[in-house]
């Protein structure tokens, strides 16, 4: 890995692959929902979209083989792109120029409104997101990580020029701004085509203030899904601390454990069938690992005292050396696969550097465990059920 700066802050990262013909590049504005006040809802999301459509995207990158994308997270606001590798560093101009130039006008915030209430719509309507966005609101309550990615339309409806304006000025500075490439990657020439972005403040980045603070044993219902799903939801340490190595781990261990033959939920008759699926929620200062059950409105009862049965007894005994290692072996061979992808590794370099996340630590089984323990007492719960 290659890291540089600019003479006012601006943050430049690439990891170059040998034999790589393509370039994954990116422009990452530290800023997001967290970065919005209780007045500025939407405001994330509308200003990447100004971001997007500023830029003069066809032409010279040849269409065919580049795909070009833009998105908003809840730390920071993104342009990304995978192209040949000749065409990276004009891709990291054509990034900064789209920022320098984006412009806050009346009518292009109304070309943006149906656009953005389009998102709105189908992120209301993606299972996931709306898990994801209860599962936020539930465990941090109040928090302003908890602001809704989309489903706002209030706020760009009602967004004017000035106020607007002024949010991307926050969000604008050089110390908050990060250049990422991977691949077919140059450095000495992404960090010269990252130079037009010498003309931003030389500020740091926005201030997130304090940490959010994990809402233990909470519960929450919803009732806006086709059968049940039952959701528990663990306090992980942050990316940047050392025992969050601890965090990837346990996510397959108890996707394993709940589906081994041996487990409570498998050994309970009256569970007829039952899915389990883990996933890690991580930013820059706080972590959350949620395991999902997907069962019948049924055996719900009896597939949640199953489950529950069984993590606590995990949390009293510890995960066993062998499966230990198995969820090793997984994690390891899964990591390796990554490397082949460039989505991955753009996702991996940019995570490690936002997040202050060594993305090499490998947790002992001990760390596993004690991570662990420390955790199931903690969780919140989440369940969907049905609507009669």
């Amino acid at each position: 890995m290659h890291r540089s700066h600019l003479a006012n802050g601006v943050n430049i990262v690439t990891s170059a692959r040998a034999g790589a013909t393509h370039a994954g590049v990116a422009l990452c504005l530290i800023g997001g929902v967290r970065a919005q006040t209780a007045a500025e809802s939407g405001y994330a999301h509308l200003v990447e979209h100004l971001l997007f459509e500023s830029g003069e995207w066809t032409g010279s990158l040849g269409q065919s083989q580049s795909t070009l994308n833009a998105y908003t997270g809840r730390e920071h606001i993104a342009l990304t792109g995978f192209v040949l590798a000749k065409d990276a560093a004009r891709l990291i101009e054509r990034f900064a120029q789209s920022l320098l130039d984006v412009r806050f006008s009346d009518a292009a915030i109304d070309a943006e409104r149906g656009r953005i209430a389009l998102e709105d719509e189908q992120s209301l309507l993606s299972p996931a997101d709306r898990a994801e966005q209860a599962i936020v609101e539930t465990i941090w309550p109040g928090h302003a990580i908890a602001q809704p990615l989309s489903g706002q339309v209030k706020g760009p409806a009602a967004t004017t020029v000035p106020p607007l304006q002024r949010f991307w000025q926050r969000l604008s500075r050089s110390q908050g701004t990060f250049v990422f490439g991977v691949g077919a990657i140059d450095h000495g020439e992404i960090k010269a085509a990252a130079r037009a972005l010498l003309s931003l403040p030389a500020a740091g980045a926005p201030d997130f203030g304090s940490s959010p603070c994990f809402a233990s044993s909470a519960r929450r219902e919803f009732g806006m899904a086709d059968g049940t799903r039952l959701l528990w939801v663990l306090p992980m340490p942050a990316p940047n601390e050392e025992a969050h190595a601890a965090a990837e781990l346990l996510q397959r261990l108890l996707a394993d454990a709940a589906q081994s033959s041996g487990s409570n939920l498998h050994s309970e008759a009256r569970v007829r069938s039952a899915g389990v699926a883990t996933r890690l929620l991580r930013y820059s200062d706080a972590s959350a690992l949620v395991v999902e059950l997907e069962t019948s409105a049924v055996d719900a009862a009896h597939a949640s005292r199953a489950c529950e049965d069984t993590f606590a007894q995990l949390a009293a005994k510890g995960f066993a050396s062998d499966a230990f290692r198995r969820a090793l072996r997984d994690l390891m061979a899964d990591q390796q696969l990554e490397l082949n992808r460039l989505d991955c590794q753009l996702e991996r370099l940019a995570e490690s550097v936002l997040l202050r996340r060594d993305a090499t630590a490998i947790a002992t089984l001990e760390c596993a465990n004690e991570v662990f323990r420390q955790a199931w007492p903690r969780h919140a719960k989440l369940r969907w059920a049905a609507s009669s």
